[in-house]
This record gives structure tokens, C-alpha cells and sequence, in this order.
């Protein structure tokens, strides 16, 4: 059975089929579950800064791939099904043109990872602080680096931006637009 269309929330209305606690409250859980989540991401950085070494490594982003939807989503889910003891996910989907958009979203995403690199290797040339072993024009055919450029590309893609989408959009946004206007949502 198809639901009715809703125009508050675009055809696809927020998860969730338990009765909704007073508006404070469920604004103040949904803040603590980001809270949570921001003290857990702190906690593991701390303690695999040492493992990991400095930003933009290899096992910094292998890492990610693991940790980021671990910690991010795992909270969530964690306060839905235990908290909530709300059944399925804390997401809704939409098959709606969900192709093009799919390609709108990686062209323009690849088109500004290349952009980026542009603006910022030749600012390092201008600069004149660029070396060897930096990302620039001169180590642009460096195999350590191109991989590490695909790798970080790669996590930022389909990793870190997915899983802001569905932490911020699908559960932040929706869930407190079930308390809230769209506007303070």
C-alpha cells in the first residue's frame, strides 16, 4: 500500500511509527545521539592518532572506511532499535530519479576534486613552496601519491559523504522535522 503524498515532506516522510515524545525531549535525544557520536569520533581519533600517523595517510583513510559508518551510523542505529525500539532503519529512500541524480552528484563531484587539485597545486607552484614530495605538478605521476589522491577520493566519496547525508539529512533533519517546522528542522 503506497502512502499519500504529504507535501511537508516531499513524498517521502520520515521513519519512525512510535509516538513521538514532547518536542524538547526529541530534540534534546537527537542532539544527544550527535553528541554521543562526536565523543566517540574524538575518542577514536585519540587513540588511533599514534596508529594511524598524520592525516592523509594510507591507514588513515583505510581506517576510515571501517570507523566512519561504524561510529557514525552505529549510534544511530544504536538509539533507534534500543532507545526508540523503533523497527527497520532510522532512513528513508527514494527510487525517485534517483539515477540522475546519482550521476549529477559524481560528476560534480569529480569535476571539483579536479578543480581543487588544480587551484591548489598551482597556488603551491606560485607559492613556491611546492617540493617534491608534495602534491603538485612535479609528483602528479608518483605512484604513492596518485594512489593516495584515488584512495582520499574514494572515502570522500562514498564514504564520508554518504554517511553525512544520512546523519544529518536522514535522521537529524527528518526526525526533527517531525517536531519541528522545515525551516527550523
Amino acid at each position: 500500500m503506497q502512502e499519500p503524498y504529504d507535501d511537508k515532506w516531499y513524498g517521502v516522510p520520515p521513519a519512525g511509527e512510535k509516538p513521538i515524545p514532547p518536542r524538547g525531549r526529541y530534540i534534546a535525544e537527537i542532539l544527544a545521539v550527535i553528541f554521543i557520536e562526536f565523543v566517540l569520533w574524538g575518542l577514536y581519533r585519540y587513540f588511533t592518532a599514534p596508529i594511524y600517523g598524520g592525516f592523509g595517510t594510507w591507514k588513515f583513510y583505510v581506517g576510515h572506511i571501517i570507523a566512519a559508518p561504524t561510529i557514525a551510523l552505529g549510534t544511530i542505529m544504536v538509539y533507534w532499535r534500543f532507545y526508540r525500539k523503533e523497527r527497520g532503519l532510522p532512513f528513508r529512500f527514494t527510487t525517485k530519479r534517483l539515477f540522475s541524480s546519482i550521476l549529477v552528484g559524481l560528476f560534480a563531484a569529480i569535476l571539483w576534486r579536479f578543480l581543487e587539485m588544480v587551484v591548489y597545486d598551482s597556488m603551491a607552484v606560485a607559492a613556491g613552496v611546492a617540493i617534491s614530495d608534495t602534491r603538485t605538478f612535479y609528483s602528479l605521476l608518483d605512484q604513492t601519491t596518485v594512489g593516495l589522491f584515488l584512495l582520499m577520493t574514494f572515502v570522500q566519496f562514498f564514504v564520508v559523504g554518504p554517511v553525512e547525508e544520512l546523519q544529518f539529512r536522514s535522521f537529524v533533519y527528518d526526525q526533527s522535522a517531525r517536531v519541528l517546522k522545515n525551516w527550523q528542522a
